[in-house]
């Protein structure tokens, strides 16, 4: 995608230079006939001469910006175009100037990205300090661009510049701030089906343009947001029914040109984890929830966020002051699911299970899809048969008549068993050995037999898949398992690899 608007670029800005500067030195003659042969050194050197002799001529500035381009010396390039800009006083210059910053800023984002992953690749530090270099030339020439000051932000942390880091995202988030009131005031999210965003925006598109990439196809639709023009960015890959928002850009600067408005672009919420797990490490509780906050608005059903809002409050031991919170979260946003199955987990984890169920049941009721309530409902309802089920055994001992599983304890177990069940067909808990293991014991408990050997041969499979930090609590499942099931054969092939886990 982005290699066909640099496409755009370049030619927009070879006709540019084809039409402008008429009249030449022999040495610009010379310069401008080596860059069009591909001779960049030869350009550069004779353009050179050139300036000596006038440093603030702008036609000479832009050859030799054009020639350390094409030679890869982007950071000269850049300086060299700037000092350019400054002296321009036509307004011919002035859009050749123009065009050339914008393919230049495309170059320096794409070679910047080139370098941050083989640094990732190699951890090469010359890679990564190429990168930095490299879009930092670019930020010179869009410093407007939010997605260049993400790049920064992710290279300075590998350099274990903290506060740099954190400036960069914070400029990203400060860029960002448009494109966030848009999605809180009229309720936008990522992801969402442009049938719905419309709908929501009360709009239709004033004109929309198609591209196709491989084979997915992209939209940009233009609407007015107030007074400003705003771009919607959508995709339909093969398995979508609809095109989806994956973006949206408000009132872009009037110094770019067309082409760069028109690219399609995705918004990232990747900044904002950042900021939330720098913010987090540095006790910066306030700050951290901020930027949880804003990933809702673009993304309701990140499960990173909510594993992160559920961290913070835990590290400091504030689950209470977690569920005060979430409260009032949904009191301004009593139609949000994210916060009913957040104060779902809150309540699970300090074992009120009623209450837990209760607010799973109000995500399910806004959102039926909602993966956490799926996944957590049914070790809620598991947790409350146990509860009745030790009380029943208390009362047994003053009454043996009494029963030790009543109706509504069975009643209770298979409702737990419905949602685990649910769970373990969907893809994202398909391999989640806990639900598998737990809706094992409850067939078991229910003498639902027939069903508890392909259960068995599932966790069994997924032996080669388990990460190296889950393995201890796998292996001590299967232990208990194929000791309740009284196989002696798995259950010593199971506590051998558990004792390893040891060493």
């Amino acid at each position: 995608m982005k290699k066909g608007i640099l496409f755009l670029l370049v030619l927009a800005f070879s006709i540019l230079l084809m039409e402008g500067f008429q009249c030449s030195s022999p040495e610009k003659t010379t310069a401008k006939l080596a860059i069009k042969s591909g001779e960049y050194l030869k350009a550069k050197t004779t353009i050179q001469k050139e300036l000596a002799k006038n440093p603030k001529d702008v036609e000479s500035l832009f050859i030799l910006a054009e020639a350390h381009q094409n030679l890869g010396e982007y950071y000269e390039a850049g300086n060299v175009i700037l000092e350019a800009e400054k002296n321009a006083t036509r307004n011919e210059e002035k859009e050749q100037i123009k065009v050339f910053k914008a393919n230049l800023a495309t170059n320096c984002d794409e070679k910047s990205r080139y370098y941050y992953n083989n640094y990732l690749q190699s951890q090469n530090l010359k890679a990564l300090d190429s990168s930095i270099l490299l879009i930092e030339t670019g930020l010179k020439l869009r410093p407007e661009r939010p997605d260049f000051w993400m790049i920064k932000g992710l290279a300075l942390e590998n350099k274990r510049d903290t506060s740099g880091a954190i400036e960069c995202y914070e400029k990203f988030s400060e860029l960002m701030k448009p494109e966030l009131l848009l999605a809180k005031q009229k309720k936008i999210t990522l992801n969402m089906p442009m049938k719905e965003v419309l709908k929501k925006l009360e709009i239709n598109p004033e004109r929309t343009i198609p591209y196709i990439v491989e084979s997915d196809t992209l939209h940009i639709d233009v609407i007015k947001y107030g007074m400003a023009p705003a771009f919607l960015y959508s995709i339909k890959t093969p398995k979508d029914k609809d095109f989806m928002l994956m973006g949206w850009d408000v009132a872009p600067p009037m110094t770019w040109i067309p082409q760069e408005i028109l690219v399609p672009k995705e918004i990232s919420i990747r900044p904002y984890l950042k900021l939330v797990l720098l913010y987090g490490l540095t006790n910066k509780l306030d700050k951290a929830i901020e930027n949880i906050n804003k990933i809702f608005i673009l993304d309701p059903k990140n499960e990173t966020a909510k594993d992160l809002l559920l961290n913070l409050y835990q590290i400091q031991g504030k689950t209470e002051d977690a569920i005060k919170y979430v409260v009032t979260l949904i009191e301004e946003n009593p139609n949000n699911a994210t916060y009913y199955s957040i104060l779902g987990n809150l309540y699970l984890q300090i074992q009120d299970y009623a209450k837990a169920i209760d607010s799973y049941n109000k995500a399910l009721k806004i959102d039926p899809n909602d993966l956490q309530a799926i996944r957590n409902l049914g070790p809620a309802y598991k947790n409350i048969f146990v509860l009745k089920q030790r009380k029943q055994k208390e009362l047994r001992q003053n009454d043996p008549n009494i029963q030790e599983i009543t109706p509504d304890m069975v009643e209770t177990l298979k409702t737990s068993m419905r949602y685990f069940e649910k769970a373990v067909s969907m893809e994202e808990y398909k391999n989640d050995f806990d639900a598998i293991a737990d809706l094992m014991e409850i067939y078991t408990a229910l003498s639902e037999n027939e069903k508890i050997d392909p259960l068995i041969k599932k966790l069994e499979s997924l032996e080669n898949t388990i990460p190296n930090d889950k393995k201890y609590d796998y292996y001590n499942r299967m232990v208990k398992i194929f000791d309740r099931l009284g196989n002696q054969e798995r259950f010593n092939y199971y506590q051998e690899q558990f004792n390893k886990q040891y060493k």
